[in-house]
């Protein structure tokens, strides 16, 4: 692979003239998820970036082993042939798109770094999405219930289309409440708050690199008070993916600076979470809801779920199930609609809310009242809640089934099994 030394001036002002796509994509993220566009603006920003691949395709740079990910993408396209109905191939095509979009932007950064286009600039494109993430996720935590519609929602509401996962990405949340721990889980510039946690857990190390490569006292000084004021979202989020995600990436820096004979990065990790310790023992708040997620967690659950993917997987290796897994998927193979929303580590937000409470099992009709077993699916008790409602939306505060607290989780073993109805379809 062959890389200029020193691109000459007029091609790195090519290079960030069609990168302007890419860089307002990341910095104006807010904007696109506020107007309900930010989904499909990545397939939007890849078409005039695309055209610049193509115009460069002779002089192209594919970054090493990035031929693993066109066969992927090959995979993917071969697998279409088990699709069947027009509602299975849109759910199909709207993800090969983004798959395609995000493979055309990668491609064309790559080859702008490598044509002139510093690298710290790509870091800031990438550190202000997630500084917005995390700045944005305090007027969910702090405000229950925030939430607005989009102009894209309302248009797509005017001609009749409103499906429930589109309505979800076009939908701009703060955050999601969770009645089993009590606590909202932030979920801004995102559809949903698993989708928060993989960002900001993922672009965590890139603003810690951001801060010790940082040249200026103010860059330095911003970075370092946004890595200080994402810690209280990424606790309060409860994503454990996102926990041990940073939790790798530490690991990793520090293990490679220490075997270089530094140990400042041993000594920076230790004082941080001896500070983030004494933060959750000093706050009752956060204290109350760590332990409610590692006491009441859905492990279980997402178990029975990873088993039964897996023994599909083995049944159909190559080219998946498509609409046929209705058909030919075992019973144990499948699971309700409510408990694949347990699993997601969801339950009632302003959306979800109304799924969870939408109706009433056998046992809720005569007294009984929905809870959560230690496995996190939902079941029915006959222990009456500890608060009136803990649906916490405002259109489903007469909610006939509140969840209790996790203090009352004792389901009656003659509803034991029943579970709620969703409309809000699981993360996809």
């Amino acid at each position: 692979m062959t890389v200029l030394a020193t691109p000459p001036v007029d091609d790195v002002a090519e290079v960030r003239r069609a990168l302007r796509p890419v860089a307002a994509l990341f910095l104006l993220y807010p904007l696109w998820w506020a107007l309900g566009v930010q989904v499909p603006a990545w397939a939007l920003v890849a078409l005039p970036v695309g055209m610049w691949v193509l115009l460069n395709r002779r002089v192209l740079l594919l970054p090493p082993g990035y031929l693993a990910l066109l066969l992927f993408l090959g995979w993917v396209g071969v697998s279409a042939i088990m699709l069947s109905g027009p509602r299975y191939l849109a759910a199909y095509g709207f993800r090969l798109v983004l798959y395609t979009a995000v493979v055309v932007i990668a491609v064309a950064v790559w080859n702008a770094v490598h044509r002139g286009l510093p690298g710290r600039t790509v870091v800031r494109w990438l550190v202000a999405l997630w500084g917005a993430a995390v700045l944005l996720a305090y007027p969910g935590i702090l405000v229950d219930n925030l939430e607005f519609t989009s102009p894209l929602e309302a248009a797509l509401r005017i001609v009749g289309l409103a499906d429930p996962f589109v309505t979800a990405l076009t939908h701009p949340e703060f955050s999601e409440y969770d009645g089993l721990y009590g606590s909202p889980r932030p979920s801004a510039l995102f559809a949903y708050t698993n989708d928060w946690g993989a960002a900001v857990g993922i672009g965590f190390p890139v603003a810690v690199h951001a801060l010790v490569t940082a040249r200026g006292r103010a860059e330095r000084l911003l970075l370092a008070g946004l890595l200080l004021a994402s810690v209280p979202p990424i606790l309060v989020s409860l994503n454990r993916g996102c926990w041990i995600t940073i939790g790798v990436a530490v690991g990793y820096v520090v293990v490679r600076r220490a075997a270089a004979g530094d140990f400042r990065a041993l000594a920076a990790v230790v004082t941080g979470l001896v500070a983030v310790v004494g933060t959750v023992l000093a706050v009752e708040p956060v204290r109350r809801v760590i332990t409610a997620r590692f006491e009441y967690g859905n492990t279980s659950t997402r178990a029975t779920l990873y088993e039964a993917s897996w023994g599909l997987a083995l049944r159909s290796p190559l080219f998946g199930w498509g609409r046929r897994s209705r058909r030919r998927a075992s019973p144990t193979a499948t699971t309700s609609p409510s408990a694949r929303t347990a699993s997601s580590g969801r339950s009632s937000s302003p959306r979800a809310s109304r799924a969870w409470c939408s109706s009433s099992p056998p046992c809720c009709s005569s007294g009984g009242t929905p809870v959560r077993s230690p496995a996190g699916t939902p079941t029915c008790g006959s222990t009456p809640p500890a608060r009136p409602s803990s649906c916490r939306s405002r259109s489903t505060r007469s909610c006939p089934c509140p969840w209790p607290s996790p203090s009352s989780l004792s389901p009656s073993p003659a509803c034991t099994g029943v579970a709620l109805s969703t409309t809000r379809p699981p993360e996809r």
